[in-house]
């Protein structure tokens, strides 16, 4: 093929090109249209008409019309790196009249086509947007033709509105598609679409599934009496008519709809109008399955009307706030107990400044709820309870018990009152003691009672003048013998009540309790079998041995009474580690080492109800006159005082086990005294001033220590006794100070004295029960001792000269 000569007449050429780039034709047709007559007018190699492409593959021409030696090729994409279409791409248009082959060596396309000229004109878009090029090329020279660039210019015009409108539809078109696809596809919200008398133009899948007919079915229909009954049908009516009216959407509206099975449902529609065919208009509606939210509304609003009956009519205060902490409501119990109203406290803040008008107390407690609210709302149970005293706007102080639920968006704060509750537990309380008092009065006054009808029996057989020595002697000690059951029972109550005085001491309980045995032994009968088992390595307790000796005691003669006939005792030692872990498992126990003793007999045992009572103060399930109750409170009390605590395990007809826990200490080291060997009891010649507020304790006193060849000042209170000491200081040698006096307590006294005069005097302390020292008497001053009432001459005559010939105190010898 070869270009046209000279002589062909240009103007022709020019129409020829000019009526193809300005034909009726569009697209692709055009495109092949214009690529054909160019080639066929200008005779050239090949034609081609191509769009940019940029893409993450990189930029490059797609061609959307080729010819190639006058014959229609098929399209390619062409990459423009080294070529010359490189250069016209977003520019002008260029021309190479020869040699393009050599100026682009690497352009295979070229090289194909043996191609010496090229010649090509940029497309833009009416932005002036690059959109592609028209390009030419041939396999001769082709000079530059200012006329032909003309042509070009004007076919590139044409072509880049072409290319421009041809992307503008596609994008529609795919626009068209995914909103199609969307609408199709989109789930739980049913769309169709109507023409102006209500036939259905579109249908998609979500309506399928919720009205159960499929878009065959349904399409160009109208929806009365399929899906709408009657009375839905002209609400929906009045809907497009506002919509045809241009009120714009209408919506959205809650309309009942029946299914294809029948069943009917609550859904929320819209509607408004889109562009439809042949310059109508078509109406969208969308509708949204809302049948399960409109029960569960309903259902709510049931609910929130319970709620609000069970706040109104609740007997307990309650406060209902947001999680803002607004108060939305407090009921008609909160203000009857409180006396402020919903519209005196907007918030949670102000109830908290009125209820706890103490800066610290109020901190205290709002620091609290608040930890315990952080805990709520992030996943916990609930907050509370907690007691707390809220002030009331009369200024009454309330004790009340603070809980709150987070439900859904709201507090719901409940307040117990608990003051008249605690009223009458107090009022409770005092009864309870009182009755125990009367139990305690009347348990103590028959023992005593007896004890003092045989010590005033016996002395007064012992007044016959008739009597013989020996008799005499007899009755005398029969006295003595009922009045030291009346010390003993004194010590039981002390015991019970904590105040028995205690001399511990570092003792291997083990080794206690086997000296105890024999004792025990005769105690317990011969029908009855005691048995010990020491376990190895128990350890040392820092205990009473003699208190101890009581509970071992105590436990037996109760064992012996629940086997009238015969049966066996096991008394067992051993050592027991309490761990966290076990302590976790048995909140009544406490972490450390332990002697554990156990008591177990093969008796009648206890039911549940007996357990509960058993350690009560004169709870006794023996016949009348056989006990007086107190021995178990007596064991209990020991326990206690020695720091420990005791289990039992009991069923009926299996027998019953104490089990003793007492802590284990470390053995001290040995000292290299020898123990001071007891003096016989003797007088001496000192002066004693002894401070008594009983008269005949007195003089009990008084001729005891005479008896003796003490010299004997006395006073009757503790204040006396520091002023006769003030003024015969030089002369006194000890001091015999009752520890429970009026005016000056006995240790009260001693201080005083201890101003008055710088050396140490010797002194003892005598009292019913230790109130003022502690159990151990570490509490005691140097160089004193506590002697516990009722004693006898002979001891106390012995702790005097004890004290007289003490190194510590100073005194003479």
């Amino acid at each position: 093929m070869t270009t046209r000569t000279a002589d062909d007449p240009k103007r022709d050429l020019v129409w020829e090109i000019a009526e193809a780039a300005t034909a009726p034709v569009f697209g692709d047709d055009y495109f092949g249209l214009l690529v054909s007559r160019l080639s066929h007018q200008l005779g050239v190699k090949c034609v081609l008409l191509g769009e940019v492409i940029n893409d993450e593959h990189g930029v490059r021409l797609r061609t959307r019309a080729v010819v190639v030696d006058g014959k229609p090729a098929a399209n390619f994409e062409y990459g423009l790196a080294h070529s010359p279409c490189g250069e016209v791409i977003g520019r002008t248009l260029c021309w190479h009249a020869d040699g393009v082959g050599v100026a682009f060596p690497k352009d295979a396309r070229l090289r194909d086509l043996g191609a010496r000229a090229y010649v090509g004109i940029p497309l833009f878009s009416s932005r002036q947007e690059p959109l592609g090029l028209l390009a030419l090329a041939h396999d001769a020279p082709m000079p530059e033709d200012e006329e032909l660039k003309s042509v070009l210019k004007i076919c590139a015009g044409r072509a880049g509105g072409e290319l421009e409108r041809a992307r503008i539809e596609l994008r529609l078109r795919r626009s068209e598609e995914r909103l199609r696809a969307s609408i199709e596809n989109t789930p739980h919200v049913a769309v169709h679409w109507h023409d102006a008398e209500g036939r259905i133009c579109f249908w998609n899948q979500a309506s399928e599934e919720l009205f159960g007919w499929k878009a065959q079915e349904v399409l160009g229909r109208n929806l009365r009496g399929m899906v709408y009954s009657d009375e839905t049908a002209r609400r929906f009516e009045v809907l497009l008519e506002s919509v045809k009216a241009g009120r714009g959407p209408q919506g959205p509206a809650d309309f009942e709809v029946r299914r294809r099975d029948g069943t009917t449902g609550c859904c929320e529609a819209t509607v408004f109008s889109i562009p439809g065919e042949r310059d109508g208009a078509w109406f969208v509606c969308t509708l949204v399955d809302v049948t399960a939210r409109r029960q569960v509304e309903q259902e709510l609003r049931a609910s929130e009307a319970k709620f609000r009956h069970i706040l109104a009519s609740s007997p307990v205060a309650m406060l209902v706030t947001d999680l803002g902490r607004r108060v939305l409501s407090a009921n008609a119990r909160f203000t009857e107990v409180f006396g402020y109203t919903q519209e005196e406290l907007p918030d949670f803040g102000t109830w908290c400044g009125k209820a706890y008008p103490d800066e610290a107390y109020r901190s205290k407690v709002c620091s609290e709820w608040d930890a315990q609210m952080d805990k709520a709302l992030s996943g916990g149970e609930r907050v509370g309870p907690m007691d707390v005293d809220a002030v009331c706007k009369d200024g009454t102080v309330r004790r009340v018990q603070c809980s709150a639920a987070v439900n859904l968006d709201r507090v719901v704060i409940v307040f117990t009152d608990l003051t008249e509750r605690l009223k009458l537990e107090d009022e409770l309380r005092q009864a309870q003691k009182l009755e125990t008092v009367g139990h305690l009065a009347g348990g103590v006054a028959h023992d005593f009672n007896n004890i003092i009808q045989a010590v005033l029996g016996f002395i007064g057989l012992a007044q016959d003048p008739a009597l013989t020595s020996d008799d005499r002697n007899a009755f005398l000690k029969e006295a003595l013998g009922a009045a030291k059951r009346a010390s003993q029972l004194t010590r039981q109550l002390l015991a019970f009540g904590r105040r028995q005085a205690m001399h511990f001491e570092v003792v291997d309980p083990a080794e206690l309790i086997g000296n105890l045995l024999k004792l025990l032994r005769r105690l317990i009968g011969e029908n009855i079998e005691v048995q010990l088992h020491a376990g190895a390595g128990v350890g040392h307790v820092r205990c009473d041995p003699t208190q101890v000796e009581q509970v071992l005691i105590n436990l037996c003669v109760n064992a012996r009474d629940a086997m009238p006939g015969g049966g066996r005792i096991t008394i067992g030692i051993e050592k027991k580690v309490i761990t966290p872990s076990y302590r976790q498992a048995h909140p009544w126990s406490r972490v450390g080492r332990y002697a554990l003793i156990t008591v177990t007999d093969t008796g009648t045992g206890m039911d549940k109800a007996t357990q509960e009572r058993v350690f009560e103060p004169f709870f006794t399930t023996k016949p009348k006159d056989k006990g007086s109750g107190l021995g178990l409170a007596v064991v209990y009390g020991i326990v206690r005082q020695h720091d420990g605590f005791i289990r039992l395990y009991s069923e009926p007809g299996l027998g019953t086990t104490f089990r003793i826990y007492l802590p284990t200490v470390d053995l001290p080291e040995p000292s290299g005294a020898m123990p001071m060997r007891r003096r016989v009891a003797e007088g001496g010649h000192e002066t004693v001033l002894v401070a008594e507020d009983d008269e005949t304790i007195r003089i009990l006193v008084r001729r005891i220590l005479e008896r003796a060849g003490y010299r004997v000042i006395l006073a009757t209170n503790g204040e006396e006794a520091v002023s006769l000491y003030e003024a015969q200081r030089q002369t006194i040698d000890l001091l015999v100070f009752d520890a429970v006096m009026p005016r000056l307590s006995g240790l009260e006294a001693y201080e005083r004295i201890r101003r008055l005069d710088s050396r140490p005097v010797p002194t003892i302390f005598a009292s019913g029960y230790n109130d003022a020292f502690s159990p151990d008497h570490a509490s005691l001053p140097e160089g004193t001792i506590l002697m516990q009432k009722p004693y006898d001459p002979e001891e106390l005559l012995q702790r005097i000269r004890e004290l007289l010939h003490s190194p510590e105190t100073g005194a003479k010898v």
